[in-house]
């Protein structure tokens, strides 16, 4: 049985492969890929309660791609996007009713103001 087989396994070299499933301090957990010991890929993070709280991906253990958050009623509350750890591209934010609040535009870490 490969590591892919079997969750929160290791390869040959020691390092995390494979599915994984994470506890997180607030008593929920975080699950998906790891490849050679980094996180890649998709991962959803859930509240102790088994509720959706993020979800977004990786790229080599870096927050990779469009990432979205949900209040405790299951409301969004925030998507964004990042390249390789930083911030990039548009961020929305709703409130608690789910009405949407505003869009900032992000461009390598700097808020920043499309052009048009």
């Amino acid at each position: 049985m490969s590591s892919e087989d079997r969750p929160n396994s290791f390869d040959a070299a020691g390092r995390k492969s494979g599915r994984w499933s994470e506890p997180d301090p607030h008593g929920g957990s975080m699950t998906g890929e790891y490849l050679d010991g980094d996180r890649v890929g998709h991962w959803c993070h859930v509240a102790g309660d088994g509720r959706l709280r993020s979800e977004g991906g990786y790229d080599r253990g870096e927050l990779h791609g469009v990432w979205t958050w949900y209040r405790a009623s299951g409301v969004l509350l925030q998507r964004g996007a990042f390249d390789h750890g930083t911030k990039d591209g548009s961020w929305e934010r709703w409130d608690a009713q789910g009405n949407h609040l505003d869009t900032t535009w992000w461009k390598q870490g700097r808020k920043h103001k499309p052009k048009g």
